[in-house]
This record gives C-alpha cells, structure tokens and sequence, in this order.
C-alpha cells in the first residue's frame, strides 16, 4: 500500500511542476518559398537570448559552395515561409533606426561543400517573446533568400 501511495504523490507532483520557460528559440531551416535555384538547403538555428542582446548558432548545409562574406542570416518581419510574399524585410526596433542586420556580423561562411556552423551576437530591440514565431532568412552571397524557419 506504501508504494501505490508514493507514486501517487510522485505522479501528482509532477502534474503541479510549473514549467521554466526557456530562454532561447530555435527554428528548422528549409528551402524558401518559391525559391527555384539548385541550392537545397536544411538546418537549424538556436537563439539564446540574455534580455535585448541575441546570441545566434547556425548550422546550416545545402548552401552555396565556399560562400564568405555575404552570405547572411537574419529575422524577417514575416511569420510564415509558406509565401515568399508575407516573409517580409528585416525584423528590428525602433523604427527609423540603423539595420542592426546589415553588417558583417549576421553572416556565415559556408565550406567547399556548401555546409556552415556559425555564431554571432547582435541586438534587434526586442526581447526573446517578439520574436517569437518570425521567420529567420538565409541568404546566399547575392542576397537571395534560399532558407526559411520560423522561431518558437
């Protein structure tokens, strides 16, 4: 009886757990809408965040061979990578500031075989719960969007 007793209370216990949100976001990155060139692109993207300032990995394959300087990641206004049409521009506040990602910082460099791991650190104005659920953009040394995840 003992034991039926303890489990039990074991199982209520973790009903009533609160749950610790976490502090960063990650989306899965696949080929962008209606993009029609030969890259097919896949990986994923974990953001963490320490209030304004977002800490990005990339990993990322598919992408354009031997790819430097230009090649870029970035949050997009949009919340879908189901229409090129809603994924919008870059993502950032308050208005009629600089692009923060416009810069060298929020690019990669991918290998000879079109795979990239990258990091960087940049700050859009926005704490992690807005940019929850818009899109993060790959794009390649022309800046052709060729990748699209949505954050959650």
């Amino acid at each position: 009886m003992k034991a039926v007793n303890i489990l039990l209370l074991c199982s209520t216990i973790s009903r009533i757990t609160p749950t610790v949100l976490s502090s960063d976001l990650r989306a899965t990155i696949g080929t962008y809408p209606d993009y029609d060139g030969d890259l097919i692109v896949s990986g994923d993207i974990e953001i963490t965040f320490d209030e304004y300032a977002m800490s990005f990995l990339f990993n990322g394959e598919g992408l354009e061979a031997s790819c430097g300087p230009g090649c870029g990641v970035h949050i997009h206004t949009g919340t879908t990578c189901s229409d090129a049409d809603l994924v919008g521009g870059h993502y950032w506040a308050p208005a009629g500031t600089e692009d923060p990602w416009m810069n060298d910082v929020t690019y990669y460099d991918s290998d000879y075989f079109g795979n990239a791991i990258g990091q960087f650190s940049i700050e859009n104005g926005y704490l992690m719960e807005g940019n929850v659920g818009h899109a993060v953009v790959v794009h390649d040394s022309e800046g052709v969007r060729v990748g699209c995840g949505i954050l959650g």
